[in-house]
């Protein structure tokens, strides 16, 4: 079975997702916003670009029970770069799909499994599989 098939086949409930986070001095209750939302559907790494306040962002969301992971980087190496580091990231921890947000992303609900759903959609029209919906 290719692995486009594979992952069609896959209930979205059940599909190992992981979301990507990127801040840089965020605004605190944006980021909890966003970060409260992903944790009802996904597991989701946070990358911070080198925050001054970065100790109380850290507290913050590490309550979070799917947050598996906060990735402090030296200085802002941009968004691309920060972005980047958590795709490496999600496939070094087997991680079937990768969202991607910035600090102050926002979502509807059940966003999560609204875009593994329309993966799944896409994909049966096409033999090659789909990279990306957004």
């Amino acid at each position: 079975m290719k692995a486009k098939d594979a992952l069609a086949e896959k209930d979205p409930a059940e599909s190992g997702s992981c979301a990507v986070v990127v801040t840089y001095n965020p605004d605190v209750t944006a980021l909890l916003k966003l970060v409260s939302q992903l944790n009802k559907e996904t597991d989701f790494i946070v990358i911070d670009n080198g925050s001054e306040a970065i100790d109380e962002i850290a507290d913050s969301i590490m309550v979070y029970e799917r947050c598996v992971e906060l990735m402090r980087l030296d200085g802002n190496e941009g968004l691309a770069k920060a972005l980047n580091k958590g795709i490496a990231w999600a496939r070094a921890e087997n991680y079937d799909y990768v969202f991607l947000f910035d600090q102050d992303s926002s979502l509807c609900d059940l966003f999560v499994r609204r875009m593994l759903a329309a993966h799944k959609d896409a994909n049966s029209f096409s033999a090659k599989g789909i990279a990306a919906i957004g």
